[in-house]
C-alpha cells in the first residue's frame, strides 16, 4: 500500500485540490493532518502594535479537502516545530499498512515526471 500524508496543514486551500489531486493517481490513500494553530502554544500575534487572535480556521482548506474521495482528514495539534512530520505520518501510519509514504504540503503539486 502506498499513501501519501500531509502531515502539518494550518491553511493552505490556495492549492491543496490541486495537490491531492496530482497524488491521488499513484496512492492508495491520502491523508492530511490539520492543525488548530501554528507551533509554539500561542494565542495570536502582535502585528503593526495590535494584537491579533488566531482565528477559529485560517482558511477553508477542511472543505474543500472534504469534497474529495479517498482522503482522510485527521485533527491533530502539536505545539513544537520538532518532528512535526514524523508526528503526522505516525498518526496516518496508524491507520493503516503502508509500505511506502509520500509527505507533502498543501502547496506541492506532484510532477507526472517524478
Amino acid at each position: 500500500m502506498r499513501i501519501a500524508v500531509y502531515p502539518s496543514v494550518l491553511y493552505g486551500d490556495d492549492f491543496v485540490v490541486e495537490s491531492i489531486e496530482s497524488i491521488h493517481p499513484y496512492v492508495d490513500r491520502v491523508y492530511v493532518v490539520m492543525m488548530d494553530r501554528p507551533w509554539g502554544n500561542t494565542k495570536g500575534v502582535e502585528y503593526k502594535g495590535k494584537w491579533v487572535e488566531w482565528p477559529k480556521r485560517f482558511d477553508k482548506t477542511r472543505e474543500k479537502i472534504a469534497k474529495i474521495d479517498g482522503v482522510t482528514t485527521i485533527e491533530s495539534q502539536k505545539d513544537t516545530p520538532w518532528n512535526r512530520w514524523g508526528h503526522g505520518a505516525q498518526i496516518a501510519l496508524s491507520m493503516c499498512n503502508a509500505d511506502e509514504v509520500v509527505i507533502l504540503d498543501p502547496d506541492c503539486v506532484f510532477s507526472k515526471k517524478e
